[in-house]
């Protein structure tokens, strides 16, 4: 008898030089073989194999891309897993600043006061995924940073039934509750250098499970914020919710409200 031996393909884009062998007489399947394939045959005899190469899937596009904390020179970002990933490229303005083995990274080394649009690619050997969902920040500018503007100000305009209470663990003991319908909170004379999307903080208290607001920036463009109620009617201690918001050069206002229930009570916002 004599051996009969088949070379398998070289590098392939998936693992290198691996490959289904099909024993087509035999109708038999061999996964993931790499190497040669050998088998004993008679005189004369003969052996058909189909050799199909192992095909390489790319990993899943990287979802929900998210800031939580932006400073003059750095931003942290967060992300959904990407199926099949084993490290992640982050990209700001399209070219790759960061690589990480995780969900989030800080970004650093950035320039204060300028914006920045962030993108992620799951990476695995050989590949990359489509590129995530764009998420644009400004940092701030040099010399400073988030800036509190609380809820319960002089500067505030409340409508209907919305009130300071107080509250010993929120910033300045106090806080704006009673904010549903027709009762509202305005907080005016927030100020950035320059038009641009910010990260906006908002310290909340939510004794209930969960509730949702309007918020208004300058009367026109309007964004929902979903806040994390604890389901224990502590209405005491105070939480923090992120949200990306386009403001203009100069002072804003963003009005807090739900025409069609009750919401949080606000503590501050910080920009």
């Amino acid at each position: 008898m004599e051996p009969a031996v088949d070379h398998l393909p070289g590098r392939q884009p998936g693992r290198p030089g691996q490959a289904t062998v099909r024993d087509v007489w035999a109708a038999q399947n061999t996964r993931n073989v790499s190497g040669q394939v050998q088998a004993a045959l008679p005189a004369h005899g003969s052996k058909l194999y189909k050799i199909t190469p192992n095909q390489a899937t790319s990993p899943s596009k990287p979802a929900d891309v998210t800031a939580t904390d932006v400073s003059r020179t750095t931003v942290s970002l967060t992300w959904q897993p990407s199926t099949g990933a084993t490290s992640y490229k982050v990209f700001a303005n399209g070219q790759q600043v960061a690589t990480s083995a995780t969900t989030n990274v800080v970004v650093q080394g950035l320039q204060p006061q300028t914006q920045y649009t962030f993108t992620v690619k799951g990476v695995t050997t050989g590949r990359s995924s489509e590129v995530s969902a764009p998420i644009t920040m400004f940092t701030a500018k040099s010399g400073g940073g988030p800036v509190r503007y609380e809820a319960e100000a002089s500067t505030s305009t409340l409508t209907g039934n919305a009130g300071i209470s107080g509250c010993t663990l929120c910033s300045g003991g106090a806080k704006i509750g009673n904010i549903g319908g027709d009762a509202t909170v305005t907080l005016n004379n927030i100020t950035v250098p320059a038009t641009g999307t910010y990260l906006v903080r908002i310290a909340y208290t939510d004794g209930d499970t969960s509730r949702q607001s309007m918020l208004t920036v300058n009367d026109a463009d309007t964004y929902w914020v979903n806040y994390h109620g604890l389901g224990d009617n502590d209405w005491g201690t105070p939480q923090i919710t992120y949200l990306p918001m386009k403001l203009s050069a100069g002072a804003n206002s963003i009005k807090v409200s739900n025409p069609t229930g009750y919401i949080a009570d606000i503590d501050w916002i910080t920009v």
